[in-house]
């Protein structure tokens, strides 16, 4: 893997020339929207530049992605217009959209999704002004994934292609189901939309108008399971004969080992890490599902740990207007418990031993104890549940045994850095030398363009360290070789 810093090339900083585009991909077949400014399965661009133009002109847009939420979610608001108010009449939910951020004639594709709501606003003020907007909310693509609701039911409509009795058996189908965590939650999130899909439900099927698609939603979706590494091995427990309820997204996220996996979606190319500065073209974009171990540093990999590979992007310290960051003593944890779900089976005093933690004395007779507890849902592959504990155990320590000392928070950009994702990490680079260095890992992203302004960049952070990625290990080194196991007292 290449080196994964990456910084912005010369003539970003200063004066920008930043553009959105959007463009809007409506659904055939709506009964009620059969005309406008053009038929259903069309393509409707939103890049006209004043009220003449024969497309809608946009005066704001934003998007933005959080980590663990199954959508992101961006609205695009016009200027009124004639074609503004067709486009009103023409747009309806679930109509497909592409958003691209450019700057100085370079172009990203930040986000494809869905539509929510199509609005018209107006407001007449005291002395008579009237103001008049249209605006178009909606989510990402994960929104297919929080609105389909895991549906057993024996119901058959012939006529309309709607066939099939589908019941318990769609989980006897999907054999995947009960696995290791991402063969769970690739099962629950496209193995039951495919049975879904084969038996005329759900299928979601994509435009024929927009670039790089075909067919059903489904068959468009990456599952990158390339950062995960099933270490320790575990499987699901028992997965196949639960009751489940609820929609698809929250079926994959109980399912997903979340204290020590991540679960998150975006649009970026399969070979983003590759070159995350490289500009992305909607016709080769890609609609991804991202299951990974946590990234975090440990012990026992030291600077060989994922985080320190993950794609790193510089941060001018005069790009940032504004930050709001801290470190919480809520965050302080020193007795790590961890046992799998089936421990609880385990009887007499075998069991006991899986409940053991990893505890640092020294911090609980200052601070008191602080537990963290984590039930996973998953046992060990080979039925050693006492070596799943113990490794699990060391994991959350090392995640986690830093914490009092780790910055979170905003950071808040005078310019548009539309190539930054989430599940990166930022540095900003020390005044004096690298020991002042701080670095972030980004969970929250949001991307704002408006009229007369240009593109701005917010970004949610936490981990944030002052120093360089060697005194990160060592920070980390020193505190964790602070834990012990403790002895069980004997009756």
């Amino acid at each position: 893997m290449p080196d994964q810093e990456t910084e912005a090339k010369p003539g970003f900083q200063g004066s920008q020339h930043t553009t959105v585009e959007a463009t809007i991909y409506t659904q055939a077949g709506d009964p009620i929207i059969l005309t406008g400014a053009g038929e259903r399965d069309a393509i409707i661009p939103l890049d006209g530049r004043d009220a003449s133009d024969d497309h809608p002109s946009l005066t704001a847009a934003t998007t933005e992605k959080t980590l663990g939420a199954a959508s992101g979610t961006w609205s695009l608001m016009m200027k009124p217009s004639r074609v503004a108010k067709q486009l009103f009449d023409q747009v309806v939910d679930d109509d497909w959209v592409d958003i691209v951020f450019k700057q100085h004639n370079r172009q990203w594709h930040v986000m494809r999704g869905l539509v929510d709501n199509p609005r018209r606003r107006k407001v007449v003020s005291g002395r008579g002004a009237t103001t008049e907007t249209f605006t178009l909310t909606g989510r990402d693509f994960g929104k297919i994934f929080e609105v389909t609701p895991i549906w057993f039911s024996v119901l058959i409509d012939e006529s309309s292609g709607i066939t099939g009795g589908v019941s318990l058996k769609v989980f006897g189908g999907m054999p995947n189901v009960y696995g290791s965590p991402d063969e769970t939650v690739e099962g629950f999130l496209l193995g039951f939309l495919d049975q879904l899909s084969g038996v005329g439900r759900a299928v979601w099927k994509m435009p024929d108008t927009m670039p790089g698609v075909q067919d059903e939603f489904v068959r468009n979706v990456a599952f990158n399971r390339d950062d995960f590494t099933a270490d320790p091995r575990r499987v699901a427990i028992n997965a196949n004969y639960m009751m489940p309820e609820g929609t698809l997204w929250q079926l994959a996220q109980q399912w997903s080992d979340p204290e020590f996996c991540e679960l998150f979606l975006d649009t970026v190319p399969l070979n983003f890490y590759d070159d995350p500065l490289a500009e992305i073209d909607p016709k080769d974009n890609s609609m991804v599902i991202r299951f990974r171990d946590r990234p975090f540093p440990t012990t026992a990999l030291a600077d060989s740990s994922p985080y320190f590979k993950l794609p790193l992007f510089n941060i001018p310290r005069q790009a940032i207007v504004g930050h709001d960051v801290g470190r919480s003593g809520m965050e302080r944890f020193n007795a790590f418990f961890v046992a799998p779900q089936l421990a609880q089976e385990v009887i007499q005093a075998g069991g006991i031993d899986l409940y053991l933690p990893e505890w640092d004395a020294g911090d609980i007779l200052r601070h008191g104890l602080r537990r963290f507890d984590v039930n996973s849902q998953y046992a060990a592959a080979n039925a050693d549940y006492l070596t799943l504990s113990r490794a699990q155990r060391a994991q959350m320590r090392d995640w986690h045994c830093l914490n009092p000392y780790l910055s979170n928070g905003t950071l808040d950009l005078s310019v548009g850095m539309p190539w930054v994702r989430i599940g990166t990490r930022v540095r900003i680079p020390g005044i004096e030398s690298e020991d002042q260095d701080e670095t972030y890992y980004v969970e929250s992203v949001a991307h704002s363009w408006n009229f007369g302004v240009g593109t701005r960049t917010n970004l949610g952070v936490t981990r944030g360290w002052i120093g360089t990625d060697s005194s990160l290990i060592d920070a980390l080194g020193i505190v964790a070789g602070n834990y012990t196991e403790p002895t069980r007292a004997q009756p």
